[in-house]
């Protein structure tokens, strides 16, 4: 089983999802002036790309996942829980299926961090590395936007 980009990325929304309070209202991209509290806000993730070896490329995706809640603390305990979550699962994200069943692979991550951002906005970011040769056309970077839009195609529906 290939596991593509924008699959490890809806793993990765999934996860944080699954781990965070159900009905939380979801943002993607931007957060809309009249934003529910508390509610998850997943920007567009920051990319690096390096050369590892001479024929292989490393692009690490950071994935950031805002809590926004009514306190910092609130807000702090939401993060903190899927931060503990994904370190109880040894940093190990499992890969969901186009068809959302849940694959035997996992995708493995650094150590997330939590950080506040604002007031009642507390953010968790952990990268995900993807490594390939110079023929994989479907990894480039000059897809990624396109990649993580259908990742979250889905959640914008809702």
């Amino acid at each position: 089983m290939k596991i593509t980009l924008e699959q490890s990325l809806a793993s990765a929304v999934r996860y944080i999802q699954d781990c965070d309070e159900e009905s939380i209202k979801v943002y993607f991209d931007e957060v809309p002036e009249d934003y529910a509290v508390p509610s998850l806000y997943f920007p567009v993730p920051q990319t690096s790309s390096r050369k590892v070896s001479l024929s292989t490329y490393m692009t690490e995706i950071t994935v950031n996942c805002r809590f926004m809640d009514v306190t910092d603390w609130r807000a702090n305990d939401r993060a903190t829980t899927v931060r503990d979550c994904l370190l109880l699962d040894d940093c190990v994200i499992p890969i969901v299926s186009a068809e959302g069943e849940v694959a035997e692979k996992g995708l493995h991550t650094d150590q997330p961090e939590v950080r506040r951002i604002d007031e009642g906005i507390v953010q968790l970011s952990f990268p995900i590395r993807s490594y390939y040769g110079p023929g994989d056309k479907a990894q480039k970077m000059a897809h990624f936007y396109n990649m993580w839009h259908k990742a979250t195609e889905e959640y914008r529906r809702r």
